[in-house]
């Protein structure tokens, strides 16, 4: 539950929170309510979403915007031993003070072992790397390959979590890993890929909602392999959806906001394709609905 939090006026003067975008900037004071007494939250896009923009869309995704902080070392991103996406913010305990505080639930779910021990280490790790090459007048190739691997990390475990398992196995995040390290996107590839993966997973629980046939995704590694990101989306899956919203309007117009339109799912979205029902046109005709009409 999202919990009161101290702002510091050192906040605003941070220099490299100054030069993320205003939504970020929001965003990581939106997580200091939403994390535990012990600085741990649930990095879960959907939720913080819902949490920190309940009103508005966000220019830039939250999964930008949690790799933004990331790359900042304002927080650190962890998968925890259940398969879900957590993360800490690092110096939350040394800005709040927490009287009585609640032991953490997520602490003991962080898996801190493995290739997501915390994408934060290996940023930290890089940075300290090419610090000392500078120090040391030596070239920065090396350092600038490796802030780029860490890049790739951060960037894939972002992908990794937008597939669901509900509409598709996984698979080996091993080689998916290694197959998107061969890829070595840039940042505009890389959204194309995520927002493609996001798209069609829209579009595969739209079609589970209304009880149609779905392909299930392929492995992750196959379908980066298969390059399944520049895969069109039928037309008449997004006519489907189209029409849906229509069927509501109409039902709405018809029976008043508070009718239950799921009803009308199969059939009534079917009939505004067949012309079996019309949209009417009620500029200046308060409470005329959806008008039947008899298919020529």
């Amino acid at each position: 539950m999202p919990r009161i939090r101290t702002v510091k006026p050192e906040f605003w003067l941070n220099e490299e929170l100054a030069e993320l975008p205003p939504e970020t900037r929001l965003l990581a004071i939106g997580l200091l309510n939403q994390s535990d007494d012990q600085g741990y939250f649930k990095a879960s896009p959907a939720i913080l979403k819902g949490a920190v923009f309940p009103f508005n869309d966000t220019s830039v995704s939250i999964h930008t915007m949690l790799m933004q902080l990331s790359q900042i070392k304002y927080i650190s991103l962890h998968t925890g031993l259940d398969g879900k996406s957590y993360g800490y913010v690092i110096n939350f305990l040394k800005h709040q003070v927490i009287n009585r505080p609640t032991k953490s639930k997520i602490k003991d779910l962080v898996d801190i072992t493995e290739n997501s021990v915390s994408i934060h280490t290996q940023f930290t790790d890089d940075s300290l790397q090419e610090r000392k090459g500078k120090e040391q007048g030596k070239e920065q190739g090396s350092g600038k390959e490796n802030n780029s691997r860490s890049h790739l990390l951060a960037w894939f475990e972002i992908l990794w979590n937008a597939f669901d398992p509900s509409f598709g196995e996984k698979g080996s995040k091993k080689n998916a890993l290694a197959q998107f390290n061969r890829i070595n996107p840039d940042q505009q590839l890389f959204d194309l890929i995520l927002a493609s993966a996001e798209r069609q997973l829209s579009v595969k629980r739209m079609q589970d909602a209304n009880g149609s046939f779905f392909a299930p995704f392929q492995h992750v590694e196959r379908w980066l392999k298969n390059r399944r990101w520049e895969d069109e989306i039928s037309s008449r899956i997004v006519k489907q959806r189209d029409t849906r919203d229509k069927a509501a309007i109409a039902a709405d117009q018809a029976f008043g906001s508070d009718f239950d339109d799921s009803v009308f799912e199969g059939s009534f979205t079917g009939a505004f394709e067949d012309g079996i029902v019309e949209q009417p046109d009620t500029r200046g005709l308060p409470n005329m609905g959806a008008r039947l009409v008899r298919p020529e």
